[in-house]
C-alpha cells in the first residue's frame, strides 16, 4: 500500500503541475521537463517498487502455505477477481514498465501525463483487488472471486477525490506555489539531468 501511495502521489504531482502550467503559464514558471523528468523517473522508480513488494509478498505466503495467509490470495484467484490479477499484473506493472523505461518517455510531457493516469487507474484497480472480496463475504450469491463493482464504488473514489481537491484549492488560495525565500530556489530552478 505504501508503495502504491507514492506512484498515485507522483502521479497526482505531475498531473497538478501540467494542470497549473496549462491554465497559467506564469504558476510555475521554472518547473521545466528537467523536473518533469525527475519526477518521471521517481514514478518509474516507485511503480516497480510496488510490484517487487506485491509479487514478494505473494511468493512468501505461496512458499509458507500457511491456509490462515493463503486464503488472502485463495479469493483472489478465483472467478472474475482472477482476471482483475491478471489486469493488475499487466496493467501495473508490465505494460508501465514497458512505458516507462525510456529517457524519452519520462521528457514528452504528454507521454508522462498519459502514463500518470494510466497509474491513477491501474492504483484504483489496486484497491479494488486489495478491498472488494472483503466486501462480499463467503458463500451463497457472495461467494469468494466474485466480483462485486458498484455505484458506491465510484462515488466513494469520486467523493475522496473531491474533498482533496477542494481543500488543496482553500489551502492555496492567496498563496504563492513558489517557495521564494528557499536559499536553493535558483539552484533547483537551473537543474538539468544528466
Amino acid at each position: 500500500y505504501f508503495a502504491a501511495a507514492n506512484v498515485s502521489f507522483l502521479a497526482v504531482t505531475i498531473l497538478i503541475c501540467r494542470w497549473l502550467q496549462g491554465k497559467d503559464k506564469r504558476m510555475l514558471p521554472g518547473v521545466t521537463v528537467e523536473h518533469y523528468h525527475d519526477i518521471g523517473k521517481l514514478l518509474f522508480g516507485f511503480n516497480f517498487f510496488w510490484s517487487y513488494i506485491a509479487f514478494s509478498q505473494f511468493m512468501l505466503i505461496w512458499y509458507a502455505n500457511i491456509p490462515e495467509e493463503t486464503e488472502w490470495y485463495l479469493e483472489r484467484q478465483e472467478g472474475g477477481m482472477a482476471v482483475v490479477s491478471i489486469v493488475l499484473l499487466l496493467g501495473h506493472f508490465a505494460i508501465p514498465f514497458l512505458g516507462l523505461i525510456s529517457r524519452r518517455a519520462k521528457r514528452n510531457l504528454k507521454y508522462l501525463t498519459f502514463w500518470s493516469v494510466w497509474l491513477l487507474v491501474a492504483h484504483f484497480v489496486d484497491m479494488f483487488y486489495l478491498f472488494s472480496p472483503a466486501q462480499g463475504g463467503h458463500g451463497g450469491e457472495h461467494a469468494a472471486g466474485a466480483i462485486h463493482f458498484g455505484p458506491a464504488n465510484i462515488l466513494a473514489f469520486i467523493g475522496v477525490a473531491g474533498a482533496f481537491f477542494a481543500a488543496m484549492a482553500v489551502a492555496l488560495r492567496g498563496k504563492k506555489l513558489m517557495p521564494i525565500k528557499d536559499p536553493r530556489l535558483i539552484e533547483s530552478l537551473g537543474f538539468h539531468n544528466i
